[in-house]
């Protein structure tokens, strides 16, 4: 396959939200800087951002990217859109695009996305039965159609003509998207954008006004969050072997084929949190103080997660303590230890000296340390929570070096 480019939409003022979206941050970071780096980590031969503000622009400066100034974006998505077809017009591969709203993206999916691409179809992220977007690989051909695109869409013109032209990955997640104070609250009490960050926005009329739009958004996040809630019950008062996905599905007002729209298996719902934790873990670690070691840095990261991803949501300890009991899980739960694995050993890769065993010796820690987190994870459940993770994470540490 021919290497591809990647492009990210962060122009646009953000009116409805009242603040900037670029500029919320995930775990201190602004979220135009991730987004950056998760299609950077694809390796793309180049990486273009379409910006507006300089402001924004500031956060990627020490990045291997090329900017694209869009003075037009008051116009319309379109003007980004078109801005980058000019500076494509003479690539041939697929152009891998992605938005700067999408807080809960993973790597894993725009990996997804590369692997189905072909020649002749466009790879785009399909949120429900009827309503799919970016991030999407485009071909050369859709990006050509593009230069013509003009109003407040984007390529969805292009798709909605000719859906014989398309392939789908799913990634029910992403319809959840940051275009209203509403749905920033949300994230923030889910934990998908720092809260900090909402500190009395000065917020235009517009943006106070109750939206319009997003209702599909909030809808399938209430629905997702419907089912893990009821599965977490059903699971206790039942048994998860005893519990059939239309129990679940029943339980939670909806179809089962609304259910498999969320969640592939019953064991996705038990296991959804432990892939959103692999970009977790590799995040923190990448952004821990100068000061610490690696070691440090990772310790420090599994803390945090316990800290902030797992004791403060009763469903993910119930899931933990379920995994440790079913056989079942225990076997899909390895290789989600395998994604931690990866993501832990990129963070520390960045933290250690450029040497030839650079990659080795990063593999070796994570493995370490995964190994370290489940033995002091167990001991943590079994004194039912009430010592610090942190301390007897140490101890489980200074009992392997013993």
């Amino acid at each position: 396959m021919s290497a591809h480019m990647a492009v990210l939409l962060a122009a646009g003022g953000s009116s409805r939200l009242g603040q900037s979206k670029q500029e919320l941050t995930i775990q201190g970071e602004p979220l135009v800087r991730r987004m950056a780096q998760l299609l950077l980590r694809t390796k793309p031969a180049r990486l273009y951002v379409v910006v507006s503000q300089p402001a924004v622009s500031a956060h990627l400066a020490d990045l291997p990217i090329r900017l694209i100034q869009n003075p037009d974006w008051r116009e319309g998505l379109s003007t980004s859109v078109r801005a980058v077809a000019s500076a494509l017009r003479d690539h041939d591969g697929p152009t891998l695009i992605s938005g700067v709203d999408q807080c809960r993206l993973k790597f894993a999916h725009l990996q997804a996305l590369l692997k189905a691409q072909d020649h002749h179809h466009d790879v785009v992220s399909r949120y429900d039965a009827e309503n799919f977007g970016i991030p999407a690989l485009v071909t050369a051909k859709t990006m050509r159609l593009a230069s013509a695109l003009r109003g407040d869409r984007g390529f969805g013109q292009l798709w909605r003509q000719h859906p014989e032209r398309l392939l789908f990955v799913d990634a029910p997640e992403l319809a959840f998207d940051l275009d209203t104070p509403d749905q920033l609250a949300m994230a923030i009490r889910r934990r998908w954008i720092d809260g900090r960050r909402l500190e009395k926005p000065t917020l235009s009329d517009e943006a106070q006004e109750k939206p319009a739009l997003g209702v599909r958004e909030l809808k399938q996040s209430r629905i997702r969050e419907t089912v893990i809630a009821q599965a977490a019950h059903l699971f206790a008062d039942r048994g998860y072997d005893e519990t059939t996905v239309e129990d679940i599905a029943a339980a939670a007002g909806i179809s089962t084929r609304t259910f498999f729209r969320h969640f592939t298996t019953k064991s996705d719902i038990v296991l959804a949190w432990m892939s959103e934790m692999t970009d977790f873990l590799q995040t923190s670690i990448e952004n821990a103080p100068d000061d610490l070691t690696p070691d440090q840095a990772l310790r420090q990261a599994f803390e945090r997660m316990v800290r902030q991803a797992v004791l403060q949501e009763q469903e993910k300890l119930d899931f933990i303590r379920l995994i440790r009991t079913s056989q079942a899980l225990c076997g899909a739960a390895l290789a989600k230890y395998a994604e931690w694995e990866g993501g832990i050993t990129r963070g520390l890769e960045k933290r250690l000296p450029k040497t030839s065993s650079r990659q080795k010796t990063a593999t070796l820690k994570a493995r370490i340390g995964i190994a370290l987190y489940r033995s002091a994870l167990d001991e943590w459940l079994k004194k039912e929570r009430r010592e610090d993770f942190g301390k007897i994470f140490g101890q489980t540490a200074e009992t392997a070096r013993s």
